[in-house]
This record gives C-alpha cells, structure tokens and sequence, in this order.
C-alpha cells in the first residue's frame, strides 16, 4: 500500500508541470534582457523636489503570472516608498515550460529634479496674414468653413 501512495506522488510531482499544475510558488528570478523584451510602456523619469542632483532609485519587483506587479521593494535604501508606482507597470506574462509564472525582476528609475521655470515667456506669434496661413499651413475648406473665409 505503501509503494502505491509513492508512487501516485512521483506521478504526480513528474507530470505535474505537464498537465499545468503548479509545483513551485516561488517567482523565477528573470534577467535583464528577458525582463526589457516583457515591459509594457515606458519607464520615464520621475520629477521630484527631493534634491539637485539626478539619481536612480532600484527595484526589486515580483510579477505575477498575469503580468501585474504583485509587490516591489527598494534596494538601495530609497527615502519614499513608490510601490504604487511599481503596480502602474504592467508585463507580458513571463513563461517556463509553456505556462505563466510569477517573476522576480530588478528594475530602475531616474529620479530627476524639478527644474525651475525660465522666467522669460516667449508669447506666441502674432499672424498678420491669414491667407498665407489659409493657403499654407491648413487645407483651404476646412478654414473655409470653420472661420467662414
């Protein structure tokens, strides 16, 4: 009876992953390479008053099978938490053996200053010849028929 019961858990531990049941929880620990062909989306800068000088904030972010970031946690000691940062990204499912799995992932963001304003305002120029705006710029019905010319 005993040998049976192995028998069935080798069965099952063996096939398992063939049949799509789950054998191991863990994320899979994704490199580089794989984990920039998987992003969705840009991950610009981020602009912040936390100082003068530019730097970069890393990630260490687990993915889940989905592709939604499940949880992130910083790795170099950043002051702010920006989780809810890290859950707006979104990835294409990463696989193993033909099935989605959670991954674990290492990301970085620049963090940039704000900038202040110039304080020169350059207006707009003004037009001093709508024909050659009409003729030039714009097809000729629609300012036609949107300024009645």
């Amino acid at each position: 009876m005993k040998g049976s019961s192995l028998q069935w858990v080798l069965l099952g531990v063996s096939l398992g992953p063939l049949v799509g049941f789950p054998q191991d929880s863990r994320p899979v620990e994704v490199l580089e390479a794989e984990t920039a062909a998987h992003r969705i989306g840009d991950r610009g800068p981020i602009y912040t008053n936390l100082g003068h000088e530019p730097f970069a904030a890393a990630f260490e972010v687990v993915v889940g099978p989905d592709g939604k970031v499940m949880s992130a946690q910083t790795s170099n000691g950043f002051i702010s938490d920006l989780t809810p940062l890290c859950k707006t990204w979104r990835y294409k499912p990463f696989e193993r053996n033909g099935q989605p799995v959670a991954a674990r992932v290492r990301e970085s963001v620049t963090i940039l200053p704000i900038r202040e304003l110039t304080e020169v305002h350059v207006p707009f120029p003004e037009i001093h010849d709508w024909n050659f705006v009409a003729n030039h710029a714009y097809p000729q019905r629609l300012l036609r028929d949107v300024f009645h010319l």
